[in-house]
């Protein structure tokens, strides 16, 4: 006799299926249809009352599993682009900028310089942003990206504390006293 409990759930549905022959078949679909779970199990013996305890827990191992990650959002429409300009120079250097319906605005200006000891070419560049946080917080960024890597400045940027006086004193005395290289 096969029993066919049906649970209906918020996300969508669960469908459990035993039967006599100890078949064990377990769907999870969601109302979205992005997330579908299936687990099919086969055994010879008869699924007993020792047994029910681990369905109950692979049910509810699979509902968590099959829970949205993330909430629900309505997709935002595509924002138009206002402005756009971009020039690539053959030499290497280039600009780019931009700006959409939504509040975005973007620029950037790089060429190659000369870095490192041996003055290898590497691309310099400078640009800035600006957007508006989902909390509706003004977000303006300006940055430099060289040799010594990307350097960004903006006031919703955390800002490191100020070295105490001991360790900046430390710092000093240990840079004014360098220690003797080992001669061997």
């Amino acid at each position: 006799m096969a029993i066919e409990p049906w649970l209906f759930l918020v996300f969508g549905f669960l469908y459990l299926t035993i039967r006599e022959s100890g078949d064990l078949r377990f769907r999870i679909k969601t109302h979205s249809d992005l997330i579908a779970i299936t687990l099919e199990i086969s055994s010879r013996s008869s699924i007993g009352s020792t047994d029910s305890s681990h369905i109950v827990t692979l049910a509810l191992v699979a509902i968590a599993l099959a829970q949205q990650q993330y909430p629900h959002s309505p997709v935002q429409p595509v924002a138009a682009i206002l402005k756009q300009a971009q020039d690539i120079s053959p030499e290497g250097s280039y600009n780019y900028a931009y700006e959409t319906e939504n509040g975005i605005a973007v620029s950037e200006q790089g060429s190659p310089q000369p870095v490192g000891p041996k003055g290898d070419p590497a691309v310099v560049a400078q640009g800035q942003f600006q957007y508006t946080a989902p909390d509706g917080t003004p977000i303006a960024l300006q940055y430099t990206a060289d040799e010594n890597g990307f350097h960004p400045q903006g006031t919703h940027l955390p800002i490191a504390p100020q070295v105490p006086e001991q360790i900046q004193k430390a710092i000093a005395y240990v840079l004014a006293h360098p220690q003797p290289e080992n001669q061997q």
